[in-house]
């Protein structure tokens, strides 16, 4: 990459409404990539997690907004089998926020994930939700590093520019890609809604709320726009790098979204 983000995102700790800007000058284009296939719903990955949940949780813990974050393994186990119903253009905002590697991911018992594979919770519905769940945990994970970027990089289309593939030979190979403990550590949005909703095509936009600077919390209260652009390929969601092109507005009300009950 031309840019480290690190570098950028050191100066941009209080002010995460900026952080979108950084990979704007990392991920351009458009295009295919690879990816894997989708699990089997029941089956285990290489590790031996199987799709059904495992177990008790490790503990409980809540996040800087008190809501309950679950600790369940390195990765997070699945919470149940794929069972949407109603629209599938809907939000369905239960959900669980569960720990992977260190981030907040989110789970659900009917729209995914309903795997672990490779590190990386995976399977979901062919659902608004479902494409919602994928992007978040597809888009954080990316940053983990070694062997879970590895994992999760044939879930993300890369575009095809030289710089976008070039990023993508980088992602795939384990030790290329560093933590970034600055994305890793970015909350689950508080709030959802469906921009485009198609068969094999979701556009969806999540509300990320600030906390504050260090003068303390932001009065009024305010959020920055993640766009996930999501293609339904070979049976599971495909994240789109280029949505980060379309996130970053900052907006000053919720209103008319769906707030993820968590």
């Amino acid at each position: 990459m031309s840019k480290s983000p690190k570098i950028v995102l050191a100066a941009m700790v209080t002010a995460l409404a900026l952080v979108v800007a950084v990979f704007l000058v990392l991920f351009v284009g458009r295009g295919d990539s690879g990816r894997a296939d989708r699990p089997g719903e029941g089956a285990p990955d290489a590790a031996g997690t199987a799709t059904s949940p495992q177990g008790h949780p490790d503990g409980y813990s809540s996040d800087l907004w008190g809501r309950q974050v679950v600790t369940n393994g390195v990765s997070g186990q699945p919470l149940g089998a794929l069972s949407p119903s109603g629209d599938r253009c809907t939000i369905d905002p239960t959900a669980t926020i569960q720990t992977s590697h260190g981030a907040q991911t989110m789970w659900t018992t009917s729209h995914g994930p309903v795997a672990v594979r490779g590190g990386i919770p995976v399977g979901y519905a062919q659902t608004a939700t479902g494409a919602a769940l994928a992007g978040w945990n597809y888009r954080i994970l990316l940053f983990a590093g070694g062997d879970v970027t590895a994992a999760v990089a044939p879930h993300i289309d890369f575009g095809s520019t030289a710089k976008g593939q070039a990023l993508a030979t980088r992602a795939r190979t384990p030790g290329e890609f560093d933590r970034d403990d600055a994305m890793m550590a970015t909350l689950v949005p508080e709030a959802v809604k469906v921009v485009t909703c198609k068969d094999d095509f979701m556009v969806v936009d999540m509300a990320h709320k600030f906390f504050g600077d260090r003068n303390g919390k932001f009065d009024p209260p305010r959020w920055d726009v993640m766009r996930f652009a999501m293609t339904w390929r070979d049976g599971d969601w495909v994240y789109s790098i280029d949505s980060l092109s379309s996130s970053g507005e900052v907006i000053y009300s919720i209103d008319g979204w769906t707030r993820w009950a968590l």
